[in-house]
């Protein structure tokens, strides 16, 4: 017995000390990015939220004094969550851009077949930070590991093991990555759009369904997270928009073929809350945008070109339904926003 429980204290005291190492080494870029971020919306108009799609949201364009906070593959419980800790600082923004596609209501990165779990456990880490312990969808479990041991898994530690070696001058600076946002502006083959459209329905039908299978309530849940989550900015004087971009027709024809149910059930969700006062502004399937290839930097993601294009766009149907004022743009709009993750 005495042996048994010195094996467990040996492992107790293993797990401690791999966490207090794990907070000494923490250089998780994206999550010094998200800390960065949430000072940058303090007292800003506007911010967009999300995941990678809403990089359609030019504020620039829009004429708005907004800031980008979103991140790759962010799903709808944790934009849940940053909104909770963005209303209760003292200025949050008044207008609030979350940008989704099509079956956004599907992913869950808390769930057994996530491929973003540390998504999740970034936003558990600001939570934390912020004194607030509600985990992100009920997900104790993350919620746990998250506070315990913030370096757990082997990728993370094989990203401290670097930054470790590099601080003792044996290997070399670990690469920051660049921020998605400012990836290349070239247009797309229409050939290989084509092609590829195949491959990413494919790879995405697939992965839903596993999220499913495992979780068949996630889209429900989703659908609840974001009623409330209008419920909080609207009684705190905010409006609440979502913006579905447009996509270009390979990516769209293919999606509905392998996903069909679940962007039918999408629809529904959007009608639903455009009746709680939601403004929803839907583009995935406008034809003016099905073939411009010149506008995507892939398939489901716009250029520059394309996303100011499509912000000003958006601007004039919002202003024409008085969903945001009739501006004159600044002199020098949104300059903390765009690109400066």
């Amino acid at each position: 017995m005495r042996h048994i429980i010195v094996f467990f204290a040996l492992g107790f005291a293993l797990l401690l000390g791999l966490s207090s190492l794990g907070r000494l080494l923490d250089d998780r870029p994206e999550l010094a990015d998200m800390r960065a971020g949430l000072a940058r919306v303090e007292g800003r108009e506007a911010v967009s939220l999300g995941g990678s799609v809403a990089r359609a949201v030019d504020f620039s364009a829009l004429c708005l004094d907004g800031t980008e906070y979103f991140w790759n593959s962010q799903d709808t419980f944790e934009v849940a969550g940053m909104v909770d800790l963005m209303l209760a600082r003292p200025s949050p923004p008044r207008l609030w851009f979350l940008v989704l596609a099509p079956t956004a209501q599907a992913y869950n990165n808390g769930a057994a077949a996530s491929r973003s779990v540390e998504h999740r456990r970034n936003v558990h880490q600001l939570m934390l930070e912020s004194g607030r312990l509600n985990p992100i969808d009920g997900d104790w479990r993350q919620a746990v590991v998250t506070a315990v041991t913030p370096a757990l898994g082997f990728e993370a530690w094989s990203e401290r093991i670097r930054v470790a070696l590099y601080r003792l001058g044996l290997g070399k600076a670990p690469v920051r990555p660049v921020p998605w946002t400012l990836g290349p502006d070239t247009g797309l083959d229409p050939a290989q759009a084509a092609v590829d459209a195949v491959t990413s329905a494919e790879s995405q039908a697939d992965y839903l369904h596993s999220i499913a299978y495992r979780d068949a309530e996630v889209a429900a849940r989703a659908g609840r997270a974001l009623h409330r989550m209008n419920q909080r900015i609207r009684s705190q004087g905010g409006t609440l928009f979502i913006i579905v971009p447009p996509m270009t027709e390979p990516i769209r024809s293919q999606t509905n073929r392998r996903l069909g149910p679940e962007v039918a059930a999408f629809d529904r969700l959007l009608d639903g809350l455009a009746g709680e006062g939601v403004v929803v502004s839907r583009h995935w399937d406008d034809p003016d945008w099905a073939d411009r290839f010149d506008l995507f930097y892939d398939n489901t993601h716009l250029n520059r070109a394309g996303a100011a294009r499509f912000s000003r766009q958006l601007a004039a149907e919002l202003r024409a339904t008085g969903a945001i004022p009739v501006t004159e743009c600044p002199a020098e709009p949104a300059a903390a926003g765009k690109g400066s993750r």
